[in-house]
């Protein structure tokens, strides 16, 4: 069946679309198992779709954030919600062949002080440990940052809201960033000195500094409510949005705006690039720095296929010239999905995916590849029940060269899953933080790494630690400069999948 193949980006649109309306879901999955065996015989099908892993309501269910690779190999994420300890939330671990389990169930603590309900990502750091946030309990109710290791030991750094009115911020949703410093990156929705959010800073051991607070001016024309991501640009700086606030007024919340996207220097410097209007949408996923410097992402709404637009894909430079590249939904009944509740990844082939959590031929959602250019080719329509449907959050390239993601809903039990989406892209390796200065210890993740004899930052030889098979420790040798990392193995050199930025 369709739901077990995928149609590669060169699938013709005419083919992957069905224009017919059929009488019954059945039919529908009939008639689209025969186009994709019609794309098949065009020999242009080479991509796989499987669902890896489905949640059972116990481990996990309905899940709205990423997966991250960690360095032992296996792929980790949260729940908000659901677990043994009272339904306060969870980490989650699955293996490359799929094996799910529990990782750590939140409240294990007297008092909850691990904090409670996770609604971010989590981030590996370069000690090889996760960390991320929760939204509540914690020391002050607030929430707390954490870092967790391999081996399921979870240490709490800060709890949010030290003093009264939270200066500090509360409720973290947003996944840190790993910057060029080797400190951590984030932001709160809500508390800050005005109460509506911050960006901070806090370091592997918990030095904690309130960076800057939003809706420091009178309607807030520098943005409100971060619930994104940050992500650090090739100059060093951090950019990321918020939801609402800004210059333009937006329906969806009166005069206060459709937020902003905003850049921000190391020491709390920020400057607002952009002011979103309802052309643009809503952003509430982080964006992606592409190859060419800018940043590409995908708004939930907005665009033109209605009054409130049903998603864009856009680019902006770190000037703040915005461009809508894609609008979703021109087409009746959505051909090509709507709504995408996940940003975007640039794989190694250049390409750009991502998914909508509705719309396609099955009206479950759709996988689909962007190219810089601007085409949008329509992978894989979800075809619900088992095979999952609504997928949520970004997608990641994993060092294997896969692409992995989650649907909401479907799987196994109907409560959601993690797919696997094989293109042939070969196995990289990654660098974490993915730049830094000289003398800089860094940890480079893949596969098949033991027999490892040479490491080298664009062709300058650097000392290393082989840790695991999936993990190396090195350190930026003098003289590096800006460019790919290889590692040599018996098998060969891997290179990395974005160069390394040498910095100063």
């Amino acid at each position: 069946m369709c739901s077990q193949i995928t149609l590669s980006p060169s699938c013709p649109a005419s083919l992957v679309r069905p224009k017919l309306q059929p009488s019954s879901a059945q039919a529908v999955r009939q008639i689209v198992g025969i186009l994709c065996l019609i794309c098949i015989a065009f020999g242009v099908a080479h991509a796989q779709v499987d669902i890896l892993a489905s949640f059972n309501g116990t481990d996990g269910s309905s899940p709205q954030t990423s997966l991250v690779e960690g360095s032992d190999g296996n792929f980790y994420g949260t729940m908000q919600q659901v677990g043994t300890s009272n339904f306060y939330g969870l980490i989650y671990r699955v293996t490359p062949a799929g094996v799910l389990t529990t990782f750590y169930n939140f409240c294990s603590q007297p008092s909850c002080a691990d904090g409670t309900m996770p609604q971010a990502a989590l981030t590996l750091g370069s000690d090889g440990d996760l960390y991320g946030t929760t939204t509540q309990f914690g020391a002050h109710g607030q929430g707390t940052i954490f870092k967790i290791t391999t081996a399921g030991v979870l240490t709490t750094l800060y709890n949010f809201c030290q003093l009264k009115n939270c200066p500090d911020g509360s409720a973290s949703r947003a996944a840190l960033v790993l910057a060029s410093d080797g400190n951590f990156y984030g932001t709160t929705q809500q508390g800050g000195k005005y109460g509506s959010g911050t960006v901070f800073r806090v370091s592997p051991a918990g030095t904690f500094r309130s960076l800057y607070s939003f809706c420091a001016l009178t309607n807030c024309p520098d943005g409100s409510g971060p619930s994104a991501a940050l992500v650090q640009g090739n100059n060093g700086e951090l950019y990321g949005s918020t939801y609402d606030g800004g210059t333009v007024d937006c329906p969806f919340f009166g005069t206060f705006g459709c937020g902003t996207i905003f850049e921000i220097t190391l020491s709390g410097k920020l400057t607002t690039l952009y002011s979103i209007g309802t052309n643009a949408g809503l952003l509430t996923q982080p964006l992606t720095l592409a190859r060419n410097g800018n940043f590409f992402g995908a708004s939930q709404n907005g665009g033109s296929c209605s009054t409130n637009g049903c998603g864009t894909i856009f680019e902006v430079t770190s000037a703040g010239a915005y461009s809508t590249l894609y609008n979703f939904c021109t087409q009746q009944f959505c051909p090509d999905g709507a709504y995408p509740m996940g940003g975007l990844v640039q794989a190694t082939n250049g390409v750009f995916y991502g998914t909508t959590s509705t719309g396609g031929s099955l009206s479950n959602g759709t996988l689909f590849g962007f190219s810089a250019s601007g085409t949008l080719n329509t992978i894989y329509n979800f075809a619900g029940f088992a095979h999952g449907s609504s997928p949520v959050g970004s997608m990641i390239q994993a060092t294997d060269g896969n692409l992995y993601g989650l649907v909401n809903q479907g799987g196994a039990d109907d409560v959601g899953a993690i797919f696997r989406v094989s293109t042939g892209l070969a196995p990289f390796v990654e660098t974490v933080p993915p730049a830094g200065p000289t003398s800089a210890q860094v940890l480079i993740l893949g596969n098949n790494l033991s027999t490892a004899s040479a490491v080298s930052f664009n062709g300058t030889a650097a000392s290393f630690t082989v840790v695991s098979n999936t993990q190396i420790n090195a350190t930026v040798p003098s003289g590096a400069t800006s460019g790919f990392v290889t590692v040599t193995t018996s098998a060969g050199p891997i290179g990395s999948n974005v160069v390394f930025h040498v910095v100063p």
